[in-house]
């Protein structure tokens, strides 16, 4: 068995929604997850998303147990069946000292991902109702809503409307406390120090009894750096170039099925 631990947005899918307003996800990507599933392989989500955001793209996928998500960079670890497997969370007051860092300003929005499932924001509303509908989350509004800060949550991340995240770096101490980092575009976030997407993905392989020289990395972004320079790593053309240049693998772009041309040329796994 060997483990493939794939980002979701823009390394599976691009931006394209279909009628419906959902997620397109191309039938050459389900097809070639599908035959690593087939051929005895476990497949791992590895986003910054929520379980419930994982979980639209897992019930694309044939039946089998050996489908696994890792959400919110790394915070928590998750059966299929939304069984969790290991978990590191922060609390609460983390929403409030990430305000302190980053005062108000019109255009952000405050977040945070409680467990089970639950968004919720401080501050102006702005992003965080496409928030909530792109991952099928309830929603809760912080600013009339009593949260005790020691409340454990999956991650604190503001986004920062049409500023570019890469300008954006939090104070030393709160780097030293938390995992923080531009983990989109226009997103920042504080999670539980020591995580990452790598670190769920050697977990995982170690539950499962996968070697290390097992496990393959696919991403293109900032949260995805760890999971391609540690593993087999596959960065796309789209990615950003300090993925790129830890890849083993320079692949095609995200709209060209790069992570299918890696699995099919390079790793010769489909």
């Amino acid at each position: 068995m060997k483990l493939l631990a794939f980002d979701i947005d823009q390394t599976l899918i691009d931006d394209t929604f279909d009628e419906n307003g959902d997620w397109v996800v191309f039938p050459e990507v389900i097809d070639a997850l599908n035959t690593l599933l087939i051929k005895g392989n476990a497949v791992l989500f590895a986003s910054g998303r929520p379980y419930s955001g994982i979980k639209i793209f897992m019930d694309r996928l044939m039946p089998s147990n050996n489908v696994y998500a890792a959400s919110s960079n790394g915070a928590a670890l998750f059966t299929r069946d939304g069984r969790i497997l290991s978990s590191h969370y922060i609390p609460f007051c983390s929403l409030d000292e990430m305000i302190a860092c980053f005062p108000d300003h019109p255009n952000y929005t405050y977040m945070v991902y409680f467990q089970d499932n639950v968004l919720g924001y401080k501050g102006k509303l702005n992003f965080a109702p496409i928030e909530a509908k792109s991952n099928n989350m309830k929603m809760v509004d912080l600013n009339i809503t009593e949260v005790k800060g020691d409340c454990p949550v999956e991650k604190t991340f503001m986004n920062l409307g049409n500023e570019n995240s890469s300008t954006i770096i939090a104070p030393k101490e709160m780097r030293e406390k938390y995992e923080a980092f531009a983990s989109g575009a226009n997103f920042y976030e504080f999670i539980h120090k020591g995580v990452s997407k790598a670190s769920s993905a050697r977990e995982l392989a170690a539950l499962l009894h996968i070697d290390h020289d097992d496990i393959y990395g696919f991403g293109d972004g900032e949260n995805d750096y760890e999971l391609v320079r540690d593993f087999h790593g596959t960065a796309l053309s789209n990615s950003i170039k300090k993925v790129q240049d830890v890849a083993e693998y320079v692949s095609t772009s995200v709209k060209e099925r790069g992570a299918v041309k890696a699995l099919k040329e390079k790793w010769h796994l489909i």
